[in-house]
């Protein structure tokens, strides 16, 4: 499977092995660091007398205002492209006014209500994980699909471990689609990424915060300013510059490895998924 890392060992050239070591020292190093500044500022926090509770609520709020600037951008570019085309356009016609009408109107958008659906979406694990996907009643929100995690393996920092929860259910263009929307809730298990894959290359996002109660959207611009473009060689993904994402075979949702520790456990609640 693409996200076992030990399986991809097992076809890299021996000509590769150095890079490969290179990349696993700075993502160790990497990932070591930001567990430890989160680590300083928990316990920081916790000698101010803020409960982690409110920490986890700040870093919702503080991750959705990131993106909701990343998408108002977003917006101001398109606009500005826009008037960039009619002008253009005009000079083009030899001073005649032209009127120009690009195509803007959005595609349908696309709902995945995923606990009404659980047929369609299929759960991923590494070798050893342990993991359920159900369904339960909300009072608030219907019928919602619950991944369970009870356990993440292998459980050490040298080898990678995955629980994903995949769907094929995409359109063949997605080229249109400017946005991801998601209304999930977590109870141990404090982030989530997705990520579109098509064979040898991926579109996934950050790593995002859950939050611990039904409320706001998790939502995710569909371009370079949300979404890293990977491109896998040799069992390995390599992040390459920026391709727009036109297609995907499959949604993945993912709570592993570079998402969750491996010694969490707790489940993800899963409302609805949308594009638009």
């Amino acid at each position: 499977m693409a996200d076992d890392p030990q399986s991809a060992l097992k076809h890299v050239a021996a000509e590769d092995l150095p890079d490969v070591v290179r990349i696993a020292s700075e993502l160790y190093s990497r990932e070591s660091e930001r567990d430890s500044v989160r680590d300083s500022t928990v316990a920081a926090a916790m000698e101010m007398d803020i409960p982690l509770a409110y920490m986890e609520r700040a870093a919702v709020i503080a991750q959705q205002e990131r993106i909701d600037k990343a998408i108002a951008q977003r917006r101001k570019r398109t606009a500005a492209a826009i008037a960039a085309c009619a002008v253009v356009g005009a000079a083009i016609a030899g001073g005649v006014k032209v009127a120009v009408s690009p195509n803007t109107n959005p595609p349908a958008p696309i709902v995945w209500s995923v606990g009404g659906s659980v047929d369609k979406w299929t759960p991923n694990l590494s070798p050893g994980s342990q993991a359920t996907l159900t369904t339960r009643r909300e009072e608030s929100r219907g019928t919602v699909a619950v991944v369970n995690v009870t356990q993440f393996s292998p459980t050490t920092k040298s080898s990678g471990y995955f629980v994903n929860l995949d769907t094929r259910s995409l359109p063949s263009d997605i080229s249109r689609y400017r946005e991801l929307r998601a209304t999930v809730k977590g109870n141990g298990l404090s982030h989530i990424r997705f990520a579109f894959e098509n064979g040898n290359e991926r579109w996934k996002t950050d790593v995002l915060a859950v939050p611990a109660q039904w409320g706001s959207e998790l939502r995710v611009p569909l371009d370079s300013t949300g979404l890293d473009y990977q491109q896998r060689s040799g069992g390995v993904w390599h992040t390459e510059r920026f391709k727009p994402l036109d297609k995907a075979a499959k949604l993945s949702v993912k709570l592993g490895d570079t998402v969750n520790p491996s010694d969490s456990r707790g489940e993800v609640a899963i409302d609805t998924i949308k594009i638009d």
